[in-house]
């Protein structure tokens, strides 16, 4: 069997091109593997970043709740009348009697342990001035509430009637 020479040519193109698409699917085929590689890469890290980025958040929304819960914390601690703020707390029921048309004097401070314990408080003004008074002391910054109230009518010289009030304090402390 002879092969002609326009046969050969068919042949040799045949097998030149059959060789470019075997080189081509073997590059394709590489190709194909390197970016599917690629591509489970990028997802992963892609994953990664996602994770780290809703720890991040999170972190943030902690510190965010810590900071509300030092203020918080700082606010019930300044509530408790202490030796350190005893004389802020004194200062305020001087305020809230002056600002309630009454007239203050503390008899005796109870204390245990080296901390204030309880107060007690004689006042004289007019009722609507003790009625406020109390709610003043109810709504302080203090934790602090009234154990006994003794409420006494008596005239003064000008001939007014006016309340003398003692009352018992107890106060939280630390």
């Amino acid at each position: 069997m002879t092969l002609d020479k326009k046969t050969i040519e068919y042949f040799k193109l045949y097998a030149v091109m059959g060789g470019a698409v075997l080189a081509a699917l073997m590059f394709m085929f590489v190709f194909w593997f390197k970016t599917r590689s690629a591509s489970r890469d990028f997802l992963q890290r892609n994953e990664e970043l996602n994770a780290f980025t809703a720890k991040k958040i999170n972190l943030l929304q902690f510190q965010r709740e810590g900071q509300k819960m030092e203020a918080i914390q700082d606010r019930v601690k300044n509530s408790f009348v202490t030796k350190d703020n005893a004389v802020d707390f004194i200062v305020f029921i001087e305020n809230a009697a002056r600002d309630t048309a009454n007239s203050v004097r503390i008899v005796s401070i109870a204390e245990e342990s080296g901390q204030p314990k309880s107060f007690r408080l004689e006042l004289v003004g007019s009722y609507s001035g003790l009625v406020n008074f109390l709610a003043y002391l109810e709504n302080s910054p203090y934790l602090a509430r009234s154990s006994r109230i003794d409420v006494n009518q008596t005239v003064n010289a000008s001939r007014q009637t006016v309340f003398r009030t003692v009352v018992d304090l107890e106060v939280l402390s630390l």
